[in-house]
């Protein structure tokens, strides 16, 4: 019985990752920007991007 749940745990541990990958990038833009020598604005383009490609997914 509980091998029935780990499709359903796997699934919540990968949403949770891509969320986090998705969220952790604009909090941490300034350092980012700055070390890439970039502009932090571009974080926007990245977050556009993937929900872009949320939306196409789905």
């Amino acid at each position: 019985m509980m091998q029935s749940w780990w499709p359903l745990l796997l699934t919540l541990v990968i949403q949770a990752m891509v969320a986090m990958a998705l969220l952790t990038l604009p909090v941490i833009a300034p350092v980012v920007a700055q070390t890439l020598q970039v502009s932090p604005a571009l974080v926007g383009l990245y977050v556009s991007v993937t929900y872009a490609g949320a939306m196409v997914a789905t």
